[in-house]
């Protein structure tokens, strides 16, 4: 009873409405301007804002078991050496700018190899039916 009704130290003054446990600080100030008719047009906002920072920190404590922020620190600055390494070695080869044509070029000779690879193959055939033909008499 005492807690409700007589606040002695500052501590309870302050804790006023805290006796009911509804939960985070946020919800209490949502609460006492309600109470008080204060318009809290910004609330559900910062109830959503709250809790992200909330997730954050905790994603960051469980960041922080696995390894420091130093050793993200050099793991990060290993990898930007490494891919700024990548990029240089990219951009230093020789592309032919003309690969797609280079390409069907490839294609249209690779055809025509085909067809003649084929044409051979009937005339060592024919060739093959005349010697038997000529062995024949």
């Amino acid at each position: 009873m005492i807690s409700h009704n007589i606040r002695i130290t500052n501590d309870r003054l302050e804790n006023t409405l805290n006796t009911i446990h509804m939960g985070k600080k946020e919800d209490y100030e949502a609460l006492y301007l309600f109470m008080f008719g204060c318009p809290n047009k910004d609330a559900a906002n910062k109830a959503k804002i709250s809790a992200e920072i909330s997730a954050e920190k905790k994603f960051k404590k469980r960041l922080e078991r696995e390894h420091t922020k130093n050793e993200y620190k050099v793991a990060l600055q290993s990898m930007d050496s490494e891919l700024n390494e990548l990029t240089r070695l990219k951009n230093g080869l020789n592309i032919n700018k003309d690969l797609e044509k280079d390409i069907d070029e490839l294609d249209s000779v690779r055809v025509s190899m085909n067809r003649l690879s084929s044409e051979i193959s009937l005339l060592r055939l024919r060739k093959e039916l005349i010697e038997e033909t000529l062995e024949g008499f």
